[in-house]
């Protein structure tokens, strides 16, 4: 595979995105049997996330001057695109027609995030003229912005209670905030670092319970992982993954930051490097992190039951690693003790 940026399983099927990370490069998405991972069928021009909405996959389309710039509606069955709209990730659905996703600014303020302005022009979605998160009714043809970007402080990621009732968004910066969808009451917030020296955020996951939020992503100072409660935005637990994992010498690349995060169906927090490690974090404290590529992790999905992990990135072949059940009651974890050791896999 190119470089993967993202993992879905929906039914029997994988659905990964991927993207070579370069303003000439379509980006693709190929469909797998989970099966045998035999290629079903693919396209290029669109690329990961893959986000169900109704009957139709909302994804990324091309880069528009080496930015985001697009979003696609594809067709499961043939991957055909149905609609382009001048939004971008993250995206979040709220119901078979209606979605979450990030809009930029409609007087064109530089920033990383950009539309495309034939596509602005064409597309009947009206973008707001601050930047932020906006609600798209496909049905009734509808935009409504939601949460405004701060500072060019731009959304990393976006996930939503299972009433769908909450919106968790996460920025580049470190803001980290719960909104009631209903009235637009924020229920509580995490403030922006200065800079993303001092915290850039690069993933968000909710658990299965609802009950807690993980963030990850970089620090050159504070903890590069949190795990927050959901209902009051209080930390519950806050590691430092970036320094445990260098200094066990898990990965003969050094990690620089937390890519990517998924929560096992029975509690407990993956989280991934881009030096190709993978720590697991128990609800009990204890942290055990083995090598899991050779190279940056940038997708992690369960599947099989979470019975198995697969793993995705700068690696040119995706990685399935079998994972041993642990059931276990999700609590409040508690401040985990940081020793790393080998996973019962070992190194690839």
């Amino acid at each position: 595979m190119p470089y993967v940026n993202s993992l879905a399983v929906i039914g029997d099927e994988l659905v990964v995105g991927h993207h070579e990370g370069f303003q000439t490069s379509p980006g693709g998405v190929t469909v797998r049997r989970l099966a045998d991972f035999g290629v079903v069928r693919q396209t290029t021009g669109s690329f990961g996330p893959i986000v169900p909405v109704g009957d139709a996959w909302l994804t990324h389309g091309p880069l528009w001057q080496g930015r985001r710039a697009s979003a696609h509606l594809l067709d499961p069955s043939t991957l055909e695109c149905r609609v382009r709209l001048p939004v971008s990730a993250p995206f979040a659905a709220l119901d078979a027609h209606r979605f979450i996703a990030q809009a930029p600014a409609r007087d064109g303020v530089a920033q990383d995030f950009a539309a495309d302005p034939a596509l602005a022009r064409e597309s009947w979605v009206e973008l707001p003229r601050t930047a932020g998160l906006v609600e798209i009714d496909l049905l009734r043809r509808q935009t409504k912005l939601v949460a405004p970007v701060h500072r060019f402080d731009l959304f990393r990621g976006a996930v939503l209670s299972a009433e769908r009732d909450v919106l968790y968004a996460a920025t580049e910066f470190g803001r980290t905030f719960a909104l009631r969808l209903a009235d637009g009451v924020v229920l509580w917030e995490r403030p922006s670092a200065n800079n993303v020296v001092d915290w850039s955020q690069h993933a968000l996951a909710l658990d299965p319970t609802g009950r807690l939020l993980a963030t990850g992503g970089s620090s050159a100072t504070a903890p590069d992982l949190l795990v927050l409660d959901a209902r009051t935005g209080d930390v519950q637990a806050q590691l430092r993954i970036r320094p445990m994992v260098n200094e066990a010498r898990l990965s003969t690349a050094r990690s620089h930051r937390v890519e990517a995060l998924a929560f096992h169906p029975s509690g407990w927090l993956a989280a991934s490097t881009n030096g190709g490690v993978v720590a697991e974090v128990r609800s009990s404290g204890e942290v055990t992190a083995f090598r899991a590529a050779t190279r940056s992790i940038t997708a992690l999905s369960f599947f099989n039951d979470g019975t198995a992990l697969l793993v995705g990135g700068a690696e040119r072949n995706l990685r399935v690693w079998p994972v041993d059940i642990v059931t276990e009651a999700v609590s409040d974890p508690v401040q985990p003790n940081l020793v790393a050791r080998r996973g019962p896999t070992g190194p690839p």
